[in-house]
């Protein structure tokens, strides 16, 4: 599945609470809402297609000065984020 297939099953799914995305990046990725992080890893697990069933590192960020780009959709100027890397062992990626 291409990343852009990928990114597309997860918009269809569940809308809006994909904030954000580049599929460019050297380790490409995407945005979830808080309040969805549950759902989507879930989903992520879940589905035959996906199986991201291998959490190989998860990391605490401190933008010290805040992400001007990243404060203007965020109240109170939050600077902190959990970055959570998923693989799948089943589909070797």
């Amino acid at each position: 599945m291409s990343g852009q297939d990928f990114v597309s099953r997860l918009q269809e799914k569940f809308g809006d609470r994909i904030t954000g995305m580049n599929l460019e990046a050297i380790d490409p990725w995407i945005e979830v809402a808080p309040d969805a992080l549950l759902e989507v890893c879930t989903f992520l697990r879940d589905d035959a297609d996906l199986r991201f069933d291998f959490l190989s590192c998860i990391s605490g960020v401190d933008y010290f000065e805040a992400d001007p780009k990243k404060v203007a959709k965020l109240e109170g100027g939050e600077r902190l984020e959990v970055v959570y890397h998923l693989w799948s062992v089943m589909h070797k990626n």
